[in-house]
């Protein structure tokens, strides 16, 4: 299978890498239609986490080096995201999600790593817990970055947004119980 075709997951986890430092420059710029076009931005970036995954196994291309950078660009996305709503909203309701969250994922990135570097450990899959935890902090993070828009609705908007961020952070607290119970086993 030429290069090009076997990578092309690859690229939609790349896509969602690049596609942070415009997002940020959407939302710092504070643009009435900027933030419209950040949350577009997000929320396209956000399904190509579903459309990697989707397309490395129709294509039968699934491998260690996509599943990882899979993982990195969600977690990338997301943490950058956080941390850039956080600056944008300076409010305890966003800025302790962001933390707690943004220690999660690295605490897991780190466990990951040792497991993968010993073969000794056995490498946790992701499961369904935390698929539901992404997809909890992108609707979260999505909601609030549409919230910014000036609209009778943006107050509604960010306190909904607000919600789903404390549903995710639940979320993300449970997935990271499930993934050390599992790792135990």
């Amino acid at each position: 299978m030429p290069f090009f075709k076997r990578n092309i997951p690859n690229f939609f986890s790349i896509f969602r890498v690049i596609s942070i430092p415009f997002i940020a420059l959407l939302a710092l710029g504070e643009q009435k239609t900027g933030y419209i076009i950040c949350a577009l931005l997000f929320l396209l970036a956000s399904l190509t986490d579903y459309i990697d995954g989707f397309l490395a196994r129709k294509m039968g291309v699934v491998s260690k080096l996509g599943a990882n950078l899979d993982l990195a660009a969600d977690k990338l996305l997301v943490i950058s995201c956080l941390i850039l709503l956080s600056i944008l909203f300076r409010d305890v309701f966003i800025y302790l999600p962001t933390f707690i969250i943004s220690l999660r994922e690295i605490y897991i990135t780190r466990l990951r790593i040792i497991s993968e570097r010993n073969p000794e450990l056995r490498v946790i899959e992701v499961n369904l817990s935390g698929k539901i935890k992404t997809v909890l902090q992108m609707v979260a993070i999505f909601t609030l970055f549409i919230s910014f828009h000036p609209s009778h609705y943006s107050l509604i908007l960010e306190n909904l947004g607000k919600i789903l961020l404390w549903i995710a952070l639940a979320q993300t607290m449970i997935s990271l119980a499930n993934y050390l119970l599992e790792r135990r086993r």
